[in-house]
């Protein structure tokens, strides 16, 4: 079984062990009782839930690309505008636009294919080069996870607080 297998399944049942210790509990019939997890399982099922959380950028003379420039970038590709995209992320789309402009002037390569608007209205695109971009960043994190994930398990498999 997969670790992240485990831990969906490890997640269901702790979750529906705090729904059976609710004093709403009417409907199962434990009005008045508390149904409780012996001590070394209730840690054991709190150490699977724990997972270590990271982050991960690429630099070059200062931050150049992460989570947040993919996730507009994305969003880009999603909507075709910067201003819808930087609206959904709850930022002005003054910022977005200073945002891609810095990132495209520390890669040198243009990120958005942009189109005036007018009577047929305008719009951004994402260029071949950003989507290889997004594409390779979203790989590494990926891999990086599960190296993470089995680093954590060698070290924390078995440990009780």
């Amino acid at each position: 079984m997969q670790f992240t297998e485990q831990i969906f399944r490890t997640r269901r049942l702790l979750t529906a062990f705090r729904f059976l210790t609710k004093k709403s509990g009417r409907q199962f019939g434990i009005r008045k009782k508390r149904f409780k997890l012996p001590v070394n399982v209730y840690i054991d099922l709190q150490v699977r839930l724990m997972r270590p959380v990271f982050k991960i950028w690429l630099e070059n003379n200062g931050k150049v690309f992460g989570e947040g420039p993919l996730e507009i970038l994305q969003k880009v590709e999603k909507t075709g505008s910067l201003r819808s995209a930087a609206a959904q992320m709850g930022m002005s789309y003054n910022k977005a636009w200073r945002l891609i402009a810095a990132l495209e002037e520390r890669l040198g390569y243009s990120l958005l294919e942009k189109r005036v608007g007018g009577a047929c209205g305008g719009g951004s695109k994402v260029t071949p080069y950003a989507q290889q971009l997004m594409k390779r960043y979203s790989e590494l994190k990926e891999e990086a996870e599960i190296v993470l994930e089995k680093l954590y398990l060698k070290h924390f498999e078995g440990f009780k607080t």
